[in-house]
């Protein structure tokens, strides 16, 4: 089975969603016809609102059309958490992988990553290392139950046993939040992205027929 349903080429081209842009491209291309009434004005403008349309939904829409389901999951989970490490030239990743979006420390601190969990045919959003009380590690509590992380600022770094020995030693306190899609969630996406395109067609026609009717009556 597709392990990325929810990835922006496969529910862009797959599903029903594509029925709702075709009929938002042809409103949208009959309205900019009517406004501008040249051929390459109005072939710029509907491919760019259209491209401007699709952004703006998959990104900043798309996300909000179901709260995700956060589940808890030990920190050991996946692949196993992970420390960054700022140095001022860039920053060191000790771990094989690091979710997206976790915020690079600043020069001289340390983060707590949490593991990459796969959800297949699903949507994950986030996955965070916080503690019972929901929250993430300070980069001063690191270096305070780790203090081999401050080897990290030396020429002589702390080895990989002794890096593993400090994530073990935090899988006891934090765990992982996982904030994610089911995939079971995809048509029902599917469907509301698709209604959201026809309604936005039908308000696009709705507005060139009372243009026309304005213009010509």
């Amino acid at each position: 089975m597709n392990q990325d349903r929810f990835g922006v080429a496969n529910f862009s081209f797959h599903g029903i969603a594509p029925i709702g842009y075709a009929a938002f491209a042809f409103a949208l291309g009959a309205t900019a016809g009517v406004l501008f009434r040249k051929t390459v004005p109005a072939m710029a403008v509907t491919g760019a609102g259209f491209a401007a349309a699709r952004v703006a939904v998959t990104y900043w829409v798309r996300p909000h059309f179901a709260s995700p389901v956060r589940e808890s999951l030990p920190l050991s989970a996946g692949s196993g958490p992970g420390i960054l490490y700022a140095d001022g030239q860039g920053t060191m990743n000790f771990n094989t992988y690091i979710q997206s979006g976790v915020p690079t420390p600043a020069v001289g601190q340390v983060a707590l990553t949490a593991p990459h969990v796969s959800v297949p045919n699903g949507w994950v959003y986030s996955t965070t290392a916080v503690d019972k009380a929901g929250h993430a590690p300070t980069s001063h509590y690191l270096f305070q139950a780790c203090p081999v992380l401050k080897q990290l600022s030396k020429p002589q770094l702390p080895s990989a046993g002794q890096l593993q020995a400090c994530l073990t030693r935090l899988t006891s306190t934090f765990h992982t939040v996982l904030a994610y899609q089911p995939a079971s969630r995809f048509w029902p996406f599917q469907w509301a992205e698709m209604g959201l395109f026809l309604a936005a067609a039908l308000a696009l026609c709705g507005f060139t027929y009372w243009w026309l009717r304005r213009r010509y009556a």
